[in-house]
């Protein structure tokens, strides 16, 4: 009888402790179901990509046609949520017939506006002259040959970065628009001096657009191969013509307007 009582009690124990360990299991599951859906959470936060939108480069005001658009792409985010990033070309303000605007012709910019626009962009000329020299140059060159001054002395500033150059080309090459510079390892042509430079960018303008030859003698080491070209295929009039041409970009001619636009917009003293 004693034993019968004593196998009774063991039982019991044991029945009590199993109890208490399947409750102590179950509220620590609670715990982890109220919490992993949080967890989780966070950990989708982090995995979202943060929307990027890039800024615009501004025009000056004024002018009659704006150029830019955006494009708007969806990506595939985590657990099947999407999220749309609008990618912003670069805005620019340009004239109207900006497509239709030849590389010869009269200035519309004046030298004053020039050198002060220059002066506005670069307190630090790399060039062994000053601001008002070089601008002088180009005026001096493009009207001799009935180039527009105005929007070559933009694209020598847009191929060299305001005279700091800083890439492929050195300031004492005095080449200001790229001439034989076919990739980065090629330096490209050199002149002696800075007026000869601007000379042989405005010559390899004229080789580009016309079949007149220039008014002095020939410093464009290219010239007769770019010229003998066109006068096969056709000669390239307008500025948007360059385009993909004088360099690959599409938008090439686009840029040097931008800058003519802003120049454009300087004080006439």
């Amino acid at each position: 009888m004693k034993k019968f009582w004593n196998a009774i009690i063991v039982v019991s124990i044991v029945i009590f402790f199993t109890g208490t360990v399947q409750a102590s299991e179950q509220k620590i599951t609670s715990k982890v179901e109220q919490v992993s859906p949080i967890a989780a959470n966070e950990k989708d936060k982090q995995q979202v990509p943060n929307q990027v939108v890039q800024g615009n480069d501004s025009g000056t005001p004024g002018l009659s046609c704006k150029t830019g658009n955006s494009q708007d792409k969806t990506i595939n985010a985590p657990q099947g949520k999407n999220i749309e990033i609008k990618i912003m070309k670069p805005e620019r303000k340009l004239p109207a017939n900006y497509k239709t605007i030849t590389i010869t012709g009269e200035s519309k910019v004046t030298e004053s506006q020039a050198v002060a626009f220059l002066k506005k962009n670069n307190r630090d000329m790399k060039l062994k002259l000053s601001p008002e020299e070089i601008v002088r140059y180009y005026y001096a060159e493009s009207t001799r040959e009935g180039i527009r001054a105005d929007l070559a002395l933009c694209q020598a500033l847009l191929e060299t970065g305001f005279f700091k150059f800083g890439g492929t080309v050195k300031p004492n090459q005095n080449n200001f628009c790229g001439l034989g510079t076919i990739s980065k390892s090629v330096a490209g042509a050199s002149f002696r001096t800075p007026e000869i430079g601007v000379r042989a960018h405005i010559q390899h303008l004229l080789a580009y657009s016309t079949e007149r030859e220039p008014k002095t003698g020939i410093v464009d080491p290219r010239y007769d191969l770019v010229h003998k070209m066109r006068k096969t295929s056709g000669y390239l009039t307008t500025w948007h013509s360059l385009n993909g041409n004088w360099a690959m970009s599409n938008e090439y001619s686009e840029k040097i307007f931008d800058l003519h636009s802003k120049m454009l917009a300087m004080p006439i003293e």
